[in-house]
């Protein structure tokens, strides 16, 4: 069996895109565009070719062509149900994967639960809840996600 999808952070403390991209980076594919220019600024970033700070235009043009580029990457980001990408509720600097609670509230509420009673069926798996933790698993009871 596969390893648990991983949920929390994967970047703590910074919006610059040049800083976010090496974190979001191993979540899309590595052959896509974006990927292969992603690695090129990040080149450029090894090499020192970078601004350090944003002085005048043309350095702030390439910031801003790199949020661009971040924000290509982020809509590539695939999450498993139940979860989304992006920064954590209370702090915008917190990125990572994380339990959508709306998505599991309307679930529960709509949904019905399983003949054991100890999940909610959903088109792809089972979404268990027991007050505190969550866990999504397959249909066979693989673990996808949880926040035990």
């Amino acid at each position: 069996m596969d390893k648990p999808f991983q949920l929390g952070s994967i970047s703590i403390g910074t919006l610059k895109p040049h800083e976010l991209l090496p974190a979001f980076l191993p979540h899309i594919n590595p052959e896509s565009d974006d990927a292969k220019e992603a690695q090129a600024v990040l080149e450029r970033i090894a090499n020192n070719d970078w601004p350090q700070n944003i002085n005048n235009w043309e350095e702030y043009q390439v910031e801003f062509d790199t949020a661009d580029l971040l924000q290509s990457i982020i809509d590539q980001i695939e999450c498993p149900p139940f979860v989304y990408f992006g920064a954590q509720e209370g702090d915008i600097t917190d990125f990572g994967f994380w339990v959508d609670h709306a998505d599991v509230l309307e679930l529960m509420l709509s949904a019905t639960e399983n003949e054991e009673g100890d999940a909610f069926i959903t088109d792809d798996g089972l979404l268990a809840h027991d007050g505190h933790d969550i866990t999504y698993m397959d249909m066979e009871r693989n673990v996808i996600w949880s926040t035990v």
